[in-house]
Protein backbone atom coordinates (compact mmCIF):
# COMPACT_ATOMS: atom_id res chain seq x y z
CA UNK A 1 0.00 0.00 0.00
CA UNK A 2 1.22 3.50 -0.87
CA UNK A 3 1.46 5.59 2.29
CA UNK A 4 4.01 8.39 2.24
CA UNK A 5 7.18 10.05 1.04
CA UNK A 6 10.06 11.76 2.81
CA UNK A 7 12.92 13.96 1.78
CA UNK A 8 16.36 12.99 3.05
CA UNK A 9 19.83 14.36 2.62
CA UNK A 10 21.15 15.13 -0.85
CA UNK A 11 24.36 13.15 -0.32
CA UNK A 12 23.94 9.77 -2.00
CA UNK A 13 21.59 8.90 -4.85
CA UNK A 14 18.62 11.20 -5.26
CA UNK A 15 18.34 11.80 -1.51
CA UNK A 16 14.72 10.75 -1.28
CA UNK A 17 13.14 7.80 0.44
CA UNK A 18 9.61 6.47 0.33
CA UNK A 19 8.11 5.77 3.72
CA UNK A 20 5.63 3.05 4.60
CA UNK A 21 4.19 1.41 7.68
CA UNK A 22 4.13 -2.15 6.38
CA UNK A 23 6.39 -4.48 4.46
CA UNK A 24 7.41 -3.40 0.99
CA UNK A 25 8.28 -5.27 -2.17
CA UNK A 26 10.84 -2.72 -3.30
CA UNK A 27 14.58 -3.11 -3.29
CA UNK A 28 14.45 0.16 -1.33
CA UNK A 29 12.60 -1.44 1.60
CA UNK A 30 15.52 -0.63 3.87
CA UNK A 31 14.52 3.02 3.46
CA UNK A 32 11.06 2.52 4.99
CA UNK A 33 10.37 4.55 8.10
CA UNK A 34 7.16 5.27 10.02
CA UNK A 35 4.51 7.11 8.02
CA UNK A 36 4.41 10.87 8.36
CA UNK A 37 2.28 13.45 6.56
CA UNK A 38 3.64 16.70 5.20
CA UNK A 39 1.81 19.82 6.34
CA UNK A 40 2.46 23.03 4.47
CA UNK A 41 1.95 22.10 0.82
CA UNK A 42 -1.15 23.97 -0.27
CA UNK A 43 -3.12 22.84 -3.30
CA UNK A 44 -5.09 25.67 -4.92
CA UNK A 45 -8.27 23.59 -5.06
CA UNK A 46 -8.51 22.90 -1.31
CA UNK A 47 -7.92 19.17 -1.87
CA UNK A 48 -5.32 17.69 0.41
CA UNK A 49 -2.39 16.74 -1.83
CA UNK A 50 -0.20 16.41 1.26
CA UNK A 51 0.10 12.62 0.96
CA UNK A 52 -0.10 9.98 -1.76
CA UNK A 53 -3.31 8.66 -0.19
CA UNK A 54 -5.09 12.00 -0.75
CA UNK A 55 -3.62 13.37 -3.98
CA UNK A 56 -4.97 16.39 -5.83
CA UNK A 57 -7.42 15.06 -8.45
CA UNK A 58 -6.73 15.13 -12.19
CA UNK A 59 -7.26 18.54 -13.80
CA UNK A 60 -7.04 20.40 -10.48
CA UNK A 61 -4.21 22.80 -9.77
CA UNK A 62 -1.86 22.82 -6.79
CA UNK A 63 1.19 24.82 -5.82
CA UNK A 64 3.91 23.16 -3.75
CA UNK A 65 5.34 25.28 -0.92
CA UNK A 66 8.53 27.06 -1.92
CA UNK A 67 7.72 26.77 -5.60
CA UNK A 68 6.83 29.66 -7.87
CA UNK A 69 4.99 27.28 -10.17
CA UNK A 70 1.44 25.93 -10.11
CA UNK A 71 1.09 22.36 -11.32
CA UNK A 72 -1.90 20.55 -12.84
CA UNK A 73 -2.05 17.06 -14.35
CA UNK A 74 -4.33 17.40 -17.39
CA UNK A 75 -4.00 13.98 -19.04
CA UNK A 76 -2.45 10.56 -18.54
CA UNK A 77 -1.31 7.93 -21.04
CA UNK A 78 -0.99 4.74 -19.00
CA UNK A 79 0.72 2.85 -21.84
CA UNK A 80 2.72 5.42 -23.79
CA UNK A 81 4.73 2.87 -25.80
CA UNK A 82 3.28 3.95 -29.16
CA UNK A 83 3.80 7.65 -28.36
CA UNK A 84 7.41 7.04 -27.31
CA UNK A 85 8.20 4.94 -30.40
CA UNK A 86 6.63 7.56 -32.70
CA UNK A 87 8.64 10.38 -31.08
CA UNK A 88 11.95 8.87 -32.28
CA UNK A 89 11.62 5.49 -34.03
CA UNK A 90 15.39 5.19 -34.51
CA UNK A 91 16.53 5.86 -30.94
CA UNK A 92 13.63 4.90 -28.67
CA UNK A 93 13.53 1.28 -27.59
CA UNK A 94 10.76 -0.76 -26.03
CA UNK A 95 10.39 -0.50 -22.26
CA UNK A 96 12.57 -2.96 -20.30
CA UNK A 97 10.97 -6.30 -19.36
CA UNK A 98 8.43 -5.89 -16.56
CA UNK A 99 8.04 -2.16 -17.22
CA UNK A 100 5.94 0.09 -19.42
CA UNK A 101 6.10 3.72 -20.44
CA UNK A 102 3.73 5.96 -18.47
CA UNK A 103 3.27 9.57 -19.58
CA UNK A 104 1.55 12.48 -17.83
CA UNK A 105 0.67 15.75 -19.53
CA UNK A 106 1.04 18.62 -17.08
CA UNK A 107 0.30 22.33 -17.12
CA UNK A 108 2.96 24.39 -15.40
CA UNK A 109 2.16 28.05 -14.67
CA UNK A 110 4.98 30.35 -13.57
CA UNK A 111 3.89 32.70 -10.74
CA UNK A 112 7.27 34.24 -9.88
CA UNK A 113 9.03 37.36 -11.15
CA UNK A 114 11.03 37.36 -14.37
CA UNK A 115 11.30 33.97 -16.05
CA UNK A 116 12.32 30.43 -15.17
CA UNK A 117 12.60 27.03 -16.84
CA UNK A 118 9.87 24.44 -16.03
CA UNK A 119 12.66 22.06 -15.07
CA UNK A 120 12.80 23.97 -11.74
CA UNK A 121 9.86 21.71 -10.84
CA UNK A 122 10.97 18.21 -9.85
CA UNK A 123 8.33 15.79 -11.19
CA UNK A 124 8.61 12.20 -9.98
CA UNK A 125 6.15 9.36 -9.51
CA UNK A 126 5.67 6.64 -6.91
CA UNK A 127 3.42 3.59 -6.82
CA UNK A 128 2.51 0.60 -4.68
CA UNK A 129 5.98 -0.96 -5.02
CA UNK A 130 7.36 2.07 -3.12
CA UNK A 131 9.85 2.79 -5.90
CA UNK A 132 10.30 6.49 -6.72
CA UNK A 133 10.52 7.06 -10.48
CA UNK A 134 12.64 9.91 -11.84
CA UNK A 135 12.42 10.93 -15.51
CA UNK A 136 16.22 11.21 -15.73
CA UNK A 137 16.83 7.68 -14.40
CA UNK A 138 13.65 5.85 -15.46
CA UNK A 139 13.66 7.42 -18.88
CA UNK A 140 11.33 6.79 -21.79
CA UNK A 141 13.85 8.23 -24.24
CA UNK A 142 12.84 11.07 -26.55
CA UNK A 143 9.26 12.20 -25.89
CA UNK A 144 7.15 14.95 -27.47
CA UNK A 145 6.95 18.26 -25.59
CA UNK A 146 9.28 17.23 -22.75
CA UNK A 147 8.76 19.50 -19.73
CA UNK A 148 12.50 19.77 -19.09
CA UNK A 149 13.53 20.91 -22.56
CA UNK A 150 15.42 23.99 -21.30
CA UNK A 151 13.03 26.72 -22.45
CA UNK A 152 12.14 29.56 -20.09
CA UNK A 153 8.65 30.73 -19.21
CA UNK A 154 7.79 34.34 -18.29
CA UNK A 155 5.79 35.35 -15.23
CA UNK A 156 2.09 34.63 -15.74
CA UNK A 157 2.64 32.20 -18.62
CA UNK A 158 1.51 28.58 -18.69
CA UNK A 159 3.07 25.72 -20.63
CA UNK A 160 1.67 22.29 -21.31
CA UNK A 161 4.29 19.57 -21.45
CA UNK A 162 4.91 15.86 -20.88
CA UNK A 163 6.82 13.86 -18.31
CA UNK A 164 7.38 10.14 -18.84
CA UNK A 165 8.72 7.27 -16.74
CA UNK A 166 9.48 3.61 -17.44
CA UNK A 167 7.48 2.16 -14.54
CA UNK A 168 6.99 -1.34 -13.17
CA UNK A 169 3.78 -2.72 -14.65
CA UNK A 170 2.57 -3.51 -11.11
CA UNK A 171 2.69 0.23 -10.28
CA UNK A 172 0.62 1.54 -13.20
CA UNK A 173 -2.73 1.50 -11.39
CA UNK A 174 -1.36 3.07 -8.20
CA UNK A 175 0.98 5.82 -9.48
CA UNK A 176 0.83 9.36 -8.13
CA UNK A 177 2.89 12.32 -9.30
CA UNK A 178 5.20 14.04 -6.81
CA UNK A 179 5.92 17.75 -7.40
CA UNK A 180 8.36 19.92 -5.47
CA UNK A 181 11.12 22.47 -6.12
CA UNK A 182 14.12 20.80 -7.78
CA UNK A 183 16.80 22.11 -5.41
CA UNK A 184 14.88 22.16 -2.16
CA UNK A 185 13.88 19.92 0.69
CA UNK A 186 10.37 21.43 0.67
CA UNK A 187 7.45 19.17 1.34
CA UNK A 188 6.22 17.51 -1.85
CA UNK A 189 2.70 17.82 -3.22
CA UNK A 190 0.95 14.75 -4.66
CA UNK A 191 -1.25 14.58 -7.77
CA UNK A 192 -3.51 11.75 -8.94
CA UNK A 193 -2.54 10.00 -12.16
CA UNK A 194 -5.88 8.16 -12.60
Amino acid sequence: MLLGYAVGSRGKGDGKAFVATGPTTSADSSLSIPFRTFPGSQPASGASGSSPTSPIPLRQEGRPVGLQWSVKVVDVTRDASAVVRAADPLQNKSAPAGRQYFMATVELSFRGPGSEAPSAVDLQAVGASNFVYRPSRDTCGVIPQRYSDGRSVKSGETVQANVCWAVKTEDVSSLVLIAQPLLSDSNPLYFALR
